[in-house]
């Protein structure tokens, strides 16, 4: 599908940092696919930063735009005026006048780019780096990614975007039944043990009593001897770990476990590392040892693996700033012959290989148009709270409106938790979060301790993990135009 980029304007080829372009070497071409889709592949003849492509074509100049984020929303996401110098990641739908147009890079691809619409063109902009420099592929031919384009008449924006997203997601990978339950960290933030795990199962077994989909009950943070960091062995608290997930599943409940992949404190000797701790996922090694945590935890029998952080530890820091590139200059990985691109999707296919079926698997701060087809889900905006309702309002709701046209076009997507803590945030405030949560047809997950909710609130929570167990709606936010935190949806 590609009805708009027809007119190729000019293609350029850089390999300086982002801002200091000079001229690169190597053959770009650009063409159409027996799919339809549009089609960019590079052959390299020295190391390479950027490929830009510039087609001709006319957006009306009253246009509202909407981009993507790199990994998440991190509250920010929003209709805005057309603006030819904003790059959008990944990709960005205009509206005007009842007409929307949208332009995507396919999922998966061998590059990580940004869209840039003005009045008179569309720009796409591919980064090739590796790390923060230069990536050498010379003597590659790198087929850096498929587009799509198309015009949507006759529907609203959103149901335009979702048609957008599959096209670029042919082949989303869902999980087989929709994901609802228990997190334990925004109750507990990582003061946690067995004892309260199981006391919080038995809350999760209770609030699902009769539904024949069984939630999850997700143990975050908290459970291995060192804080957000390996070695992933259990603590004194939590013990054995494939007992737990026993004891979970004799309640009639899911065992999920969390855990950072990239990040550990053990020499791990001979395996570099980015950023001076990081372990480097362009390494074989660091695989094999990725791959081996995959297959610890499903050994021990946990049917949801949440892998989180490798956004962060990839490119040393958040990805909130869509106005620029993710990589800072600087740094490479050690194998210098592919794109960053290629080695995040390398990783993310060790993980989803790795598990062989038997564990859903939820990003969480993954590089999320990379990661589709290889996660079952992904959060799409950053962290909610159980103590701060103006985390959950930036982040939460600015996920669940502008991402949720990529849910079950893309992965089930997971705005994150309703956070119960006593005496902290009001019953009110959390109900209208969890109600939308459940109402939206996308992940409904609670962090709350057994004895917070009060007989009454546990009725009615009852009553949203019927629809959090079916998940058959598929509204739309209403007031998206007006607002970065929608709280009106229809069907």
């Amino acid at each position: 599908m590609n009805d708009l980029l027809n007119h190729l304007l000019s293609v350029s080829l850089d390999c300086g940092p982002e801002g200091i372009r000079k001229p690169g070497t190597g053959e770009v071409n650009v063409f159409n696919l027996d799919s339809g889709n549009g089609c960019v592949e590079l052959r390299a003849a020295s190391p390479v930063s950027f490929v830009t492509l510039v087609w001709s074509h006319a957006t009306p100049s009253d246009s509202l735009t909407l981009g993507d984020a790199w990994e998440r929303t991190y509250g920010g996401m929003e209709w805005l005026p057309l603006d030819g110098t904003r790059l959008n990641p990944w990709y960005v739908l205009t509206t005007s006048g009842g007409t929307t147009q949208g332009f995507g890079m396919c999922v998966q691809p061998n590059a990580i780019g940004a869209w840039k619409v003005a009045a008179d063109r569309v720009t796409l902009i591919l980064d090739v780096r590796n790390g923060g420099e230069n990536a050498d592929l010379t003597g590659r031919t790198v087929r850096l990614c498929e587009f799509v384009s198309g015009v949507y008449t006759g529907m609203s924006p959103y149901r335009a975007g979702q048609n957008l997203c599959r096209a670029m997601a042919p082949h989303p990978l869902l999980p087989d039944r929709p994901l609802y339950g228990g997190n334990n960290w925004y109750y507990a933030y990582g003061k946690s043990s067995r004892e309260q795990i199981l006391s919080d199962t038995k809350l999760q077994a209770e609030l699902s009593e009769g539904l024949e989909n069984r939630p999850f009950m997700v143990i975050d943070d908290g459970w291995s001897v060192l804080h957000t960091s390996g070695p992933w062995d259990s603590n004194e608290r939590f013990g054995d770990m494939a007992a737990l997930a026993r004891e979970i599943k004799a309640m009639d409940v899911r065992p999920g476990i969390w855990i950072r992949f990239l990040n550990t404190q053990d020499p791990m000797p001979g395996i570099p590392r980015i950023h001076g701790k990081i372990l480097d996922p362009s390494d074989p090694r660091t695989l094999t040892y990725v791959q081996g945590l995959v297959r610890k935890l499903t050994g021990w029998g946990y049917e949801l693996i949440k892998y989180d952080y490798t956004g962060v530890d990839i490119f040393d820091g958040g990805l909130d700033h869509m106005d620029v590139f993710p990589a800072k200059s600087g740094w490479h990985f050690a194998d210098r012959t592919r794109t960053t691109a290629e080695i995040i999707k390398d990783l993310y296919r060790t993980v989803y290989e790795a598990s062989e079926g038997r564990a859903v698997l939820l990003g969480c701060n993954t590089i999320n148009h990379l990661a589709v087809g290889m996660v079952h889900a992904a959060r799409t905006g950053d962290d909610t709270s159980g103590a701060d309702f103006s985390y959950t309002l930036r982040n939460g709701y600015n996920a669940l409106g502008f991402k949720l046209m990529q849910n079950r076009t893309f992965f089930a997507a997971d705005a994150d938790c309703v956070g119960f803590l006593p005496n902290a945030i009001p019953w009110e405030q959390n109900l209208e979060w969890a109600t939308l949560l459940a109402k939206s047809g996308s992940p409904l997950f609670i962090s709350c301790a057994y004895g917070t909710l009060s007989g009454e609130q546990r009725a009615v929570m009852k009553e949203l993990y019927v629809l959090a167990s079916k998940q058959t709606e598929d509204p739309e936010p209403a007031d998206w135009f007006e607002t970065r935190r929608p709280v009106q949806y229809k069907e």
